[in-house]
């Protein structure tokens, strides 16, 4: 691949990357706007009593649809107890499963005393033992007394649901990760236990990167994966307010087979474009010729009904002199055309 083809597909690529994180850092910000305005409701909710928090519950069922990521919102006690869930909440059970997460750093960070959005990911639920992003926020009264941690259970799926709609040719790659590098969650995955959610599998070529710059926040580069061995062009895109990377990376031999492609059909193009210009340039000839000779043919025929009519005709200029005369009057006056010019 030429040199001018590997700056084209480092701009592609780092195109490609900006466009995702955007999206999903939107995505995220919407969930974070989620759990402010719930925080706030429950707690209103707690202060009203029990029937003013079943109609807060009932509230964010019916909400939680709007958000793409989202797929159920717990919140716990102060002693960590999942006291509700919304994905158990419509279904009639008489011993919902019992999830402690007093263990969890989220919780513990919460728990004493921290006050923004905490993110933890990626971790097994304890609820249905998917790989998911805890996205939570602590609950407290007016007087700072701790009231437990409302949570936003994002499940890895979800986000790789959305990888999977970037087009990357064959080998391509998009893979969330931590500052620290621990993978989120990747699309495709890969099969092994050290490849998924977790993992820090990441190339020599990034760390190199990161360590020299550690505050820039993009680089593109070509590297081989050490996970798999294929050669790529990546872009690390780091999120631009919130603990999070992504990467996105495809593989050398996919742009050149979408490049040739595209010559192909450039090429192609560029016969069909000759093609109906000589097309239109013949047509457009034959039709001045065809134009041309009905012209000749009558103007022919104006001279000879102008000369051999039975009637006399001349023009004349404004000094009188003859400018044109017919046959006809000529043999009346039996002048010649050079006589009387």
């Amino acid at each position: 691949i030429h040199k001018e083809d590997e700056n084209a597909a480092t701009s592609s690529i780092n195109l490609t990357a900006t466009v995702v994180t955007n999206q999903i850092e939107g995505f995220l910000d919407q969930t974070t706007t989620l759990l402010n305005t719930l925080s706030v409701r429950y707690v209103r909710a707690e202060r009203n009593g029990r029937n003013a928090i079943d109609d807060f519950t009932k509230s964010i069922e019916q909400e939680i649809n709007s958000y793409t990521l989202v797929s159920r919102v717990g919140i716990t006690d102060p002693n960590g107890l999942v006291v509700y869930n919304s994905e158990n909440s419509d279904k009639e059970s008489s011993s919902p499963k019992v999830v402690r997460v007093a263990d969890r750093d989220y919780f513990k960070t919460l728990k004493f005393g921290y006050q923004k959005i905490v993110f933890e990911g990626p971790i097994k639920s304890r609820y249905n033992d998917q790989w998911t992003l805890i996205h939570a926020k602590r609950l407290e009264k007016a007087d700072g007394t701790f009231l437990g941690v409302i949570f936003v259970v994002i499940p890895t799926e979800k986000l790789k649901n959305q990888f999977a709609k970037v087009d990357l040719g064959s080998s391509g790659v998009i893979n969330l990760r931590n500052h620290d590098f621990t993978q989120i969650v990747r699309h495709p995955n890969l099969n092994g236990p050290d490849n998924g959610p977790g993992n820090t599998n990441v190339s020599v070529t990034i760390r190199s990167l990161i360590e020299s710059n550690p505050y820039q926040t993009s680089f593109t580069y070509k590297t081989t994966a050490p996970v798999d061995g294929v050669t790529r062009f990546y872009a690390y895109q780091k999120f631009d307010h919130l603990p999070f990377a992504l990467t996105v990376g495809r593989a050398e031999n996919d742009f050149t087979k979408t490049w040739l492609f595209a010559a192909t059909w450039l090429a192609l193009l560029n016969l069909i474009v000759a093609f109906l210009v000589f097309r239109w340039a013949y047509k457009s000839n034959h039709h001045k010729e065809i134009l041309e000779s009905r012209i000749e043919e009558r103007t022919f025929e104006l001279d000879d009904l102008y000369n051999n009519a039975p009637t006399g005709y001349h023009s004349l200029d404004k000094n009188g002199i003859f400018i044109k005369i017919n046959k006809t009057e000529l043999n009346w006056f039996g002048y010649t055309k050079e006589e009387l010019s």
